[in-house]
């Protein structure tokens, strides 16, 4: 919920000495990482070494459901087992038409990839320039620490409502108790006045909650 990103190589090198298997869940990260889009996985190059990826056609790829990908004998065993994929209703075909059209964009064009990640950085120093704990996460999802459950609803509230900016405020049990944060999800699209705005804006509401902000060296 943090933005983080699982140590990949270690979980594989550890299942491999407990005979195990794994189970990688890339839904944040499909669309975005990798030369082609298919994930963290991808991006170091261990996707023969996962048993099994779950991955969705939301988020990056714009529109809705999810998939595993393993090999043949991993899915059979779930087509025959699963009561809930058993009984589930099979994909529309425009949907799956959609989805195919959408990974087919993706997976050529890294140049959106590249803009994400150089947006997230970029907004990622900025909220560090004025003292905002973001836990140093990896990944494109930023998370701003505000540790207070009903603050962290209200501040997101106060940024919808006075300034137009949809944030989410995660809570327990999704975080530990007072551990709460606001979470942030920056895209390509957004231009650099865009993320000043968001600044200006967040300044504005840390302040009218009296919230305080890291010393900055």
């Amino acid at each position: 919920m943090e933005g983080d990103i699982a140590p990949i190589e270690k979980i594989i090198s550890l299942a491999e000495q407990y005979n195990a298997m794994t189970y990688l869940d890339e839904v944040h990260a499909i669309g975005g990482y990798g030369p082609t889009g298919a994930g963290i996985a991808e991006r170091l190059g261990v996707e023969k070494d996962i048993d099994i990826i779950q991955g969705t056609l939301g988020k990056g790829v714009g529109l809705v459901g999810g998939y595993i990908a393993a090999s043949s004998k991993v899915i059979d065993c779930i087509r025959l087992n699963a009561h809930g994929f058993i009984f589930t209703t099979s994909m529309p075909p425009f949907l799956a038409a959609a989805a195919r059209k959408s990974i087919e964009l993706l997976q050529k064009d890294n140049a959106s990839r590249k803009a994400l990640h150089k947006k997230s950085f970029f907004l990622k120093k900025k909220l560090q320039k004025y003292g905002f704990d973001i836990l140093n996460t990896e990944s494109h999802i930023i998370p701003i620490a505000v540790n207070d459950s009903i603050k962290a609803n209200k501040m997101k509230e106060d940024m919808f409502n006075h300034y137009g900016i949809y944030l989410q405020s995660i809570n327990y049990p999704s975080v530990k108790k007072n551990k709460e944060i606001l979470r942030i999800s920056i895209t390509k699209n957004h231009h650099l006045n865009d993320i000043e705005y968001f600044i200006t804006s967040l300044i504005e509401c840390w302040e009218a909650f009296e919230m305080s902000l890291l010393e900055v060296q």
